[in-house]
C-alpha cells in the first residue's frame, strides 16, 4: 500500500484585524485577534487527508504547540515522525486590513530544527512508489 509523507513546517498563525497595515514607527491597536494552525506543510497534510490519503507528517514541533498536534490528530494524520524539540514553535503574525490586504511576519522556530539525520531516519520507513511532499527552507 502506498504511503504518503509530508515533511514540512507547522506554525501557529496569529491573525490581527487592523485598520491598515502598520507603517514604520507606528503603533496600532487591533480590535480582533484569532489563532489558527497553519504552515505550508501542515496545510498540505490536511488537504491530502481530506482528499482521502493516509498521511504521515514529519518535522519538528516546538514548545507550547499542543494545538498543532491536536489538529494533526483531528485530521487523522500520523505524528510518528514528528519530533519534539526544545525551541519555540514556528509562528506567523498576520495583519489583515479592511480590504483583505495582508502583511505576514514568519518566525520559523522549531521548523528550522530538522536535521539531515532526521530526514534519513524518516525516509528509511518509506520506499519507491510512496508519495513524498517536501516543504521547508532550511535544514539544520
Amino acid at each position: 500500500m502506498q504511503k504518503c509523507l509530508v515533511f514540512g513546517s507547522l506554525n501557529l498563525d496569529y491573525f490581527y484585524t487592523v485598520d491598515h497595515i502598520i507603517a514604520p514607527k507606528e503603533t496600532q491597536s487591533a480590535p480582533q485577534m484569532q489563532c489558527f494552525c497553519g504552515g505550508k506543510g501542515l496545510n498540505q497534510a490536511v488537504a491530502l487527508s481530506q482528499g482521502g490519503a493516509s498521511v504521515n507528517f514529519a518535522g519538528c514541533l516546538g514548545q507550547a504547540s499542543s494545538l498543532l498536534t491536536e489538529t494533526l490528530t483531528q485530521y487523522h494524520i500520523s505524528t510518528e515522525f514528528l519530533r519534539q524539540v526544545d525551541q519555540p514553535a514556528g509562528h506567523a503574525i498576520i495583519q489583515v486590513d479592511g480590504n483583505g490586504q495582508n502583511a505576514i511576519l514568519v518566525y520559523p522556530g522549531s521548523n528550522f530544527a530538522v536535521t539531515s539525520e532526521q530526514i534519513d531516519e524518516t525516509l528509511a520507513h518509506f520506499q519507491k512508489g510512496d508519495l513524498l511532499v517536501i516543504q521547508t527552507k532550511s535544514i539544520g
